[in-house]
């Protein structure tokens, strides 16, 4: 492929970019004030001007070291959107908020679920994560993209059902940054009461039909339907006791 030499002036970087934070931007500097850059860039042509598609980092070292000018390879390419993902993802993984931005202009860009799935280069369980993340209020997406809320965080939003107040939840999940079951205890104020007895029954009803049919010490973390591995009939009743207890806490704050 032909390098051509361009005025660092007429470069600009894509505002669309997935990748948001580059490191080592000092040193790559210091190595390009001595030797230049070595690595052309990958860009395309937009009107007066030109887009980087791979050189993101390079081009802002080579500003810090005032380059005048770029080595560049001028794609013509209209599906610049899945080769920067791919350019990036072989670099270094993407981060949760990196991948959501990616996943968000994807499907303004008409993407399929499969190419999107091959170009991020996730799961069909992911891509279900990232569309219900989409669903998500303003405030939530902005956070996310200014990536203050983590991937356990937002998994504990997408799959809570009928919060009331999302605005409030996200700010308190962003100030006191939840981790674990901390997370499920922060955003279960804000659900709908309804919604959150009726999980808990349910539990309820699982713990003690296990507790009602199970004598023997066994694993049955899949009947009672959550991470917590049960194995002794009295650790089956402690739980019982617990959710009763959540109930009981619930019915006192609607009092």
């Amino acid at each position: 492929m032909k390098v051509e030499n361009i005025n660092i002036n007429l470069v600009k970087p894509d505002k669309n970019q997935p990748r948001k934070k580059f490191v080592g931007i000092d040193l790559l500097s210091d190595s390009i004030k001595e030797k230049g850059v070595l690595c052309p860039l990958t860009v395309r042509k937009e009107k007066d001007h030109f887009i980087i598609i791979d050189g993101g980092r390079r081009y802002k070292a080579a500003i810090e070291a005032r380059i005048e000018e770029l080595p560049c390879i001028v794609r013509e390419t209209k599906d610049y959107v899945d080769e920067q993902l791919i350019t990036d993802l072989h670099k270094q993984k993407l981060s949760f908020s990196e991948l959501f931005v990616a996943f968000e202009k994807l499907i303004s860009e008409g993407y399929s679920m499969p190419k999107i799935m091959k170009s991020l280069s996730i799961s069909r369980s992911a891509v279900n994560l990232y569309m219900r993340t989409s669903k998500l209020n303003k405030k939530s997406k902005e956070f996310i993209r200014n990536n203050k809320l983590s991937l356990e965080q937002v998994r504990g939003l997408v799959i809570r059902e009928k919060i009331i107040d999302e605005d409030r939840v996200v700010e308190e999940i962003v100030e006191k940054n939840p981790c674990g079951d901390s997370i499920r205890k922060t955003i279960e104020k804000y659900q709908d009461f309804e919604v959150l007895s009726n999980t808990l029954l349910s539990k309820v009803y699982v713990v003690n039909k296990a507790i009602s049919e199970f004598e023997s010490e066994m694993d049955i973390r899949k009947i009672v339907g959550h991470s917590l591995s049960i194995s002794k009939r009295d650790t089956l009743k402690s739980e019982l006791g617990y959710l009763i207890d959540k109930i009981d806490s619930l019915i006192k704050r609607l009092q």
